[in-house]
């Protein structure tokens, strides 16, 4: 009721709990799916419509106790009810990962109300089939932003943080975690990754990299002195389209692989030096090898 002067003017609407049950329910099943899917966790189809639906009994359960619970209340059981929705939906019993889950939930309901309020502006469309159209298609939206952003992250992945150690000297660089680098040392019992001469630079004397440019070269089978220590040799190596060749070998003091909260320091690593590896452009100075990762990654 709202007092304009001597006069009182009375709102009045209806109010239809069966459509609020339908609607709550729509919405809480694809704000689910979507976290489900952020979050990467298992969330079946069933599981989500039943915890949709438990959720939108909830919420009409609010409604009717509203005059009792009043204002402050009725959200204090919706945030407890959605944080059990996220609890059992997305099989969550981390405490540190139950609340990330109802933050995200929460700010994916953010945007979805967004998208949901643009495109009702944009069709001029009412009623329940209206709120499932648009319901379904902003879904469809947020589908395909997430699998786009899906996307990207698996590119981000592949790319690590690389440090390489020699002669008291450091060189950070990107590296490529790639699956089809295979090559494997038969002389250390070894992975081996890739790499162009560029890094070196900072790293080897002038004349040891000569030296080393020499032995990409071929020009010699006869190793210097300069590249004793690397304990350089020859690995065979065949890539798709490519006749089969040989690339030169050497032993860094250590490499220090780093993602994120992920760091392990690896000595003695073998590398590769590839001459064509250096010429052509790309945002990554080394390629793994995918063994050396894995085993990283399950240290």
């Amino acid at each position: 009721m709202i007092h304009m002067g001597m006069e009182e003017v009375l709102f009045i609407y209806d109010f239809y709990l069966d459509v609020y049950f339908v609607e709550t329910f729509v919405e809480t099943y694809l704000l689910l799916r979507i976290t489900a899917s952020i979050l990467r966790r298992s969330a079946t189809r069933i599981r989500c419509a039943l915890c949709a639906a438990v959720a939108a009994l909830t919420a009409v359960g609010g409604v009717l106790l509203l005059p009792i619970l009043h204002m402050t209340g009725t959200i204090l059981v919706s945030v407890a009810a959605d944080t059990l929705l996220i609890m059992f939906g997305c099989k969550i019993k981390e405490g540190k990962r139950l609340i990330q889950g109802v933050g995200l939930y929460y700010a994916v309901m953010a945007v979805s109300h967004l998208v949901f309020a643009q495109i009702r502006l944009f069709t001029g469309t009412t009623g329940v089939r209206a709120f499932v159209i648009t319901a379904l298609l902003s879904y469809a939206i947020l589908r395909v932003c997430l699998r786009l952003y899906e996307r990207q992250k698996k590119a981000e992945d592949r790319i690590w943080d690389v440090t390489l150690y020699q002669d008291g000297k450091c060189k950070r660089i990107k590296g490529l975690y790639d699956t089809g680098n295979l090559l494997w040392d038969p002389v250390l019992k070894k992975e081996v990754s890739v790499m162009g001469t560029e890094p070196l630079i900072e790293l080897l004397p002038e004349k040891t990299l000569e030296a080393l440019k020499d032995m990409m070269g071929v020009k010699t089978i006869l190793f210097s002195e300069e590249l004793e220590e690397l304990v350089p040799h020859y690995i065979s190596y065949c890539c798709v389209g490519t006749k089969a060749g040989i690339l030169p070998v050497i032993v860094l003091e250590k490499l220090c692989l780093k993602q994120g909260d992920i760091q392990k320091v690896i000595s003695h690593p073998a590398v590769a030096v590839d001459r064509e590896f250096s010429s052509s452009p790309r945002n990554y100075q080394m390629i793994l090898n995918p063994n050396l990762v894995q085993r990283f990654e399950h240290d």
